[in-house]
C-alpha cells in the first residue's frame, strides 16, 4: 500500500493529464477551472462520491489478500473496513457533506455497502486469472499529431490487472457504483479505459497492434444491489485517437478555454452557486 502511494505522489509530480481531469473538462470546462485552475475550495461533498471511494479502498484490500492469499477476505473483513474507512471521512470532513434520497444518512449509506459487498462475495470468481496489479500507478509521455513530446504525461491507476490464464492476455478491470447498468455505448465512449489501454500499451502489457481487453465491474445502487460486468476493446486506432482527444483538450486549457456547461451535474456540483449565482 505504501508503496503505491509512494508511486502515486511521484505520479502526481509531473505535468500530467488523468482520466478525471479529461472528464471533467469534457463535462464541464468551468467546473474543472474551479477546481485544477483556481484551486477553489467546494461548497459540499457528495455522499456518492465518499461511498464509492470508500467501496474501492475495501475492493483493493479484497484483491491484495487474494493475491496474497489466493483466497478471499471474509465478508465480516471486508464490511468491518468499510465501515471504519467512512466513519473516519465523515468524522475527519472539513467540508459538508451533502447527503442524498436514497442515501439519506450514515445508517442508510452502511447498509447498502454491506449489501454490495456481499453482492461481491458471491459473484466475483478469479478462478480462470492471474492478478497482475491492484491499485497499478502507470504513466507515459502523451504526444502530439507529429510525433514530439507535448512535455505532459498521461497517469491513471488502474484498479485491477487481470491475466487470463487461458489466453495470456491482461485485462484491465474498473470498479464502478451506479444505479444503471453500463451498457454497450457507455463502455465504447469510455475515456478511462481508452487511457488504460494507451498506458498499458506504452508500458509494455500490449504487443504492437495487440487489442486491449478492459472490463467495467458496476455494483448497482438498487434495493437489492446487483453486481454487472460489461467487457470492452480498444483497437490501436482507437488509441490514438483518444491521444488526439487528450491534446485537444490540453490545447484548450492552454488558451484558457472554460464556458460552462448546464446540464443535470449541475444539481450535485459543488460549484454550482460560484457559477450560476
Amino acid at each position: 500500500m505504501a508503496k503505491t502511494n509512494l508511486a502515486l505522489q511521484t505520479l502526481r509530480q509531473s505535468l500530467h493529464l488523468s482520466s478525471s481531469q479529461l472528464n471533467q473538462y469534457l463535462l464541464c470546462s468551468k467546473k474543472y477551472e474551479y477546481s485544477y485552475v483556481k484551486g477553489l475550495k467546494p461548497t459540499h461533498i457528495s455522499i456518492n462520491l465518499l461511498f464509492g471511494t470508500a467501496i474501492h479502498t475495501v475492493l483493493e484490500a479484497f484483491y491484495l489478500y487474494y493475491q496474497q492469499h489466493q483466497e478471499p477476505l471474509s465478508l465480516e473483513a471486508l464490511n468491518q473496513k468499510f465501515m471504519d474507512y467512512l466513519a473516519t471521512e465523515v468524522v475527519t470532513s472539513k467540508i459538508p457533506i451533502k447527503y442524498t434520497k436514497d442515501l439519506c444518512d450514515l445508517g442508510a449509506v452502511e447498509e447498502m455497502g454491506t449489501k454490495m459487498l456481499k453482492s461481491v462475495t458471491e459473484n466475483i470468481d478469479l478462478t480462470d486469472y492471474t492478478i497482475e496489479g491492484v491499485e497499478l500507478p502507470l504513466s507515459a509521455p502523451l504526444y502530439d499529431e507529429a510525433g514530439c513530446e507535448t512535455g505532459f504525461d498521461l497517469v491513471g491507476v488502474v484498479d485491477l490487472l487481470l491475466r487470463d490464464k487461458a489466453s495470456g492476455h491482461y485485462i484491465a478491470v474498473d470498479h464502478k457504483t451506479s444505479r444503471n447498468s453500463y451498457s454497450q455505448s457507455v463502455c465504447d465512449d469510455s475515456h478511462q479505459m481508452s487511457l488504460y489501454a494507451y498506458l498499458l500499451q506504452e508500458n509494455g502489457y500490449l504487443k504492437d497492434g495487440e487489442l486491449f481487453h478492459g472490463r467495467f465491474d458496476v455494483l448497482r445502487k438498487l434495493k437489492t444491489p446487483k453486481f454487472e460486468q460489461a467487457e470492452l476493446t480498444r483497437t490501436s486506432d482507437q488509441i490514438t485517437k483518444f491521444t488526439e482527444l487528450a491534446c485537444s483538450v490540453l490545447d484548450a486549457v492552454d488558451k484558457q478555454v472554460y464556458i460552462p456547461t448546464y446540464s443535470w451535474a449541475c444539481s450535485d456540483c459543488s460549484y454550482c452557486k460560484l457559477c450560476r449565482g
